[in-house]
């Protein structure tokens, strides 16, 4: 009867009789949870994050395709004034600019509108 005593207050036998595991160190921890990480993540706070490291994607080439595309975007800008001052609407101002710019004519209006979005956006 001794060892059947010894045994309810021996270490592992008080164990027994805790809580269960879900609470551990007095915080609740789910032992249930199920881990979606569209749901449980603010991707658009992590990703401002690794945007405000400002580190390069990748090697020097990238970073003068860059470079290019922001100076085609502020002489588009510059090409939207002066065609705003020859009165230009339409088809008309979408064909000089892109003339200006040195694009195929068939290229795409919304091509234009990125264009110039970027100069506004500053990137």
């Amino acid at each position: 009867m001794a060892s059947v005593w010894n045994a309810r207050r021996s270490s592992v036998a008080s164990q027994a009789h805790r809580e269960p595991d879900a609470v551990w160190n007095d915080d609740f921890y789910s032992g249930y949870w199920s881990f979606d990480p569209k749901r449980d993540l603010n991707w658009r706070a992590i990703t401002a994050l690794h945007k405000a490291r400002g580190v390069a994607k990748q090697g020097p080439k990238l970073s003068a395709n860059q470079l290019a595309a922001r100076l085609e975007s502020i002489y588009a800008a510059e090409l939207s004034k002066e065609a705003n001052a020859r009165k230009l609407k339409g088809e008309a101002r979408t064909t000089w600019m892109l003339q200006q710019l040195g694009r195929d004519l068939r290229t795409d209006e919304r091509e234009l509108r990125r264009i110039l979005t970027k100069s506004r956006d500053g990137n």
